[in-house]
């Protein structure tokens, strides 16, 4: 089934296989040339219906006589997977961990060892000794 390209022909089309369909429903053409607005009157819209009218019985003759089928084409689905490959399995969700809480480390401080002068030589002092 390819897609459908949607022109000005495509929307009365429509508008007449929507009239074919439902021939119970009665059109206001005073109340549709209102909506419509831009200066449409009664007579204007009867007009243009009358071409979309036409159609809708042709539509409808075709169905009856067996043109074309009177059931639409199912919605095309996702491809399946070939026979030969295995479906993908479901995801599963991880199993949760117990997670100890960590108290956070004491922040290093520097502090100057004495006799080196200008004080460049450090060492760090926390929980570990980094020193050399």
């Amino acid at each position: 089934m390819t897609k459908i390209t949607w022109t000005a022909e495509k929307y009365q089309r429509l508008l007449a296989a929507t009239i074919a369909a439902h021939p119970e429903i009665k059109i206001n053409y005073k109340e549709v040339a209102a909506m419509f607005g831009e200066g449409t009157t009664y007579d204007s819209i009867e007009t243009r219906f009358r071409s979309v009218k036409k159609e809708a019985k042709r539509l409808k003759a075709e169905i009856e006589t067996g043109l074309r089928p009177a059931v639409a084409p199912p919605t095309p689905r996702k491809r399946k997977a070939d026979s030969n490959r295995s479906a993908p399995s479901t995801p599963r969700k991880a199993p949760k961990v117990n997670r100890k809480l960590v108290t956070p480390r004491e922040t290093p401080v520097f502090k100057e060892e004495p006799g080196f002068g200008e004080g460049l030589e450090r060492e760090w002092s926390a929980a570990g000794d980094y020193s050399d």
